[in-house]
């Protein structure tokens, strides 16, 4: 699954590179976690910050694929930086995106409002095994109808 990322990501970053120069043209505007497996610790978790100008772009889409080595499984979310501190202080909050206890997954979520967003990888549940999470999530920005 690790070459899988490190080759599909680059080929992604081709692709929405090609094109004209016209203004709906994706493009990826901050990658999530793909540089090198995320770890979580037993009961913790690994947050992204990610800063959302929709005065600056046309749109906002957080998007993109995990998977956890072994089969083993964590949560995924996508939320507001005011839910994001809530969450962290008790545990639950209002969020965009929750992926509930899975292996692997998909990340599909526009996003509405500019604003301080934050993707959260959570072995919050597990207090006795440490996990890898492969990711090739990404912010898009400036995406068309067709994408």
């Amino acid at each position: 699954m690790k070459k899988m990322c490190y080759i599909l990501l680059p080929v992604l970053v081709l692709f929405l590179g090609c094109g004209d120069d016209k203004s709906n043209t994706p493009s990826i505007n901050q990658i999530i976690g793909a540089d090198e497996p995320i770890t979580l610790a037993p009961g913790a978790f690994k947050e992204f910050a990610v800063n959302v100008d929709l005065n600056a772009h046309d749109n906002a889409i957080i998007r993109g694929e995990f998977s956890v080595r072994d089969g083993e499984k964590i949560t995924v979310l996508v939320m507001s930086s005011d839910a994001f501190t809530t969450w962290r202080a008790n545990g639950s909050a209002t969020t965009i995106f929750s992926s509930g206890q899975i292996s692997n997954g998909e990340v599909d979520e526009t996003i509405d409002e500019s604003g301080n967003y934050y993707v959260v990888f959570s072995n919050k549940s597990d207090s006795a095994k440490e996990k890898r999470v492969f990711s090739s999530i990404a912010l898009f920005t400036d995406v068309g109808d067709e994408f």
